[in-house]
């Protein structure tokens, strides 16, 4: 959401509460129902290709947002996503989001750059598989 206007970057970031997240730990166990910004360290994104045999699918480091879809839908993530190593992430829970965007709602086109953004990845990596 870097594109946004700066009093609409200013109000939302004056929504998200710093926390420490330890290596190893789920990223959406440590904040269910929220929007996350990572401001330090990696996340690594997994899926299960076989039980209990998770495959990297990604691993992305500051600037990232998490969440968004779960967020947007109401319901709980589908990818699991772990701390790579130790990281500050910035948590804004969900309702607080939704009220962010009545005030301003200039976020709606963040939020569809973002979405085609992630279509796009998952484009590429579609094409990619044999």
């Amino acid at each position: 959401m870097h594109d946004l206007p700066q009093d609409a970057r200013a109000a939302l970031g004056a929504l998200a509460e710093r926390r420490r997240m330890p290596q190893a730990m789920q990223v959406f166990d440590a904040a269910p129902n929220s929007l996350l910004f990572l401001y330090s360290g990696q996340i690594s994104f997994f899926a299960e290709e076989e039980p209990h045999r998770p495959v990297e699918l990604a691993r992305h480091g500051p600037g990232t947002m998490l969440g968004l879809r779960s967020v947007l839908e109401n319901k709980p993530s589908e990818i699991q996503a772990v701390a790579h190593q130790e990281c500050e992430i910035g948590v804004i829970r969900a309702d607080d989001f939704k009220h962010f965007l009545e005030k301003f709602p200039v976020g709606y086109r963040a939020i569809a750059r973002i979405l085609g953004c992630e279509l796009q990845s998952v484009y590429a990596m579609l094409r990619q598989q044999p």
